[in-house]
C-alpha cells in the first residue's frame, strides 16, 4: 500500500472520530462547568484540525519534483508540523487562562456518572485510534 494513502486514511478516520469525541466534550463541559472536560473538548477539536493541516500538508509535500522545486516539495511538511504545533501552544495558553480565572470566579462544577460515561466512552475511542495508528 502507497505510504501517502495509508497515511491519509489514518487522518480521515482519526479526524472523524475526534469530531465526534469533540462535540460531546465541549457540550458537555459546558453544561456541567467542567474545565478539564471542556479543555479536553477543545483538544480533540485541535486534534482535528491537526488532522486536517497534515492532510493539506501531506497533500503538498508528495508532490513530485517540479521546475520550481528541484527538490521536491518535502518542506511544505515541516511548515505544517510548525502550524500544528502553534496551536497547541495557543490551545495551552487558553487553558491555563481558563483555569487562572477559575481561581477568582465562583464556579460549582456539576460531577455525575454522565460525566463519566463521557470521558470513558471517549478514552475507548482514543484507544482505539492509538491502536489503529
Amino acid at each position: 500500500m502507497d505510504r501517502t494513502f495509508a497515511v491519509r486514511r489514518v487522518l480521515i478516520y482519526t479526524l472523524a472520530a475526534n469530531a465526534v469525541i469533540a462535540i460531546a466534550k465541549v457540550a458537555y463541559g459546558y453544561s456541567t462547568n467542567s474545565i478539564s472536560i471542556i479543555s479536553d473538548g477543545f483538544h480533540s477539536i485541535f486534534d482535528g484540525l491537526s488532522n486536517v493541516i497534515g492532510l493539506i500538508g501531506i497533500r503538498l509535500a508528495f508532490h513530485p519534483p517540479d521546475a520550481r522545486h528541484p527538490y521536491g516539495h518535502r518542506k511544505y511538511e515541516t511548515l505544517f508540523t510548525i502550524t500544528i504545533a502553534s496551536m497547541i501552544i495557543f490551545m495551552s495558553f487558553q487553558i491555563i487562562r481558563k483555569v487562572y480565572m477559575s481561581f477568582f470566579e465562583a464556579q460549582k462544577t456539576e460531577v455525575t456518572a454522565i460525566s463519566f460515561l463521557v470521558m470513558l466512552i471517549t478514552m475507548a475511542v482514543n484507544i482505539v485510534v492509538a491502536l489503529y495508528d
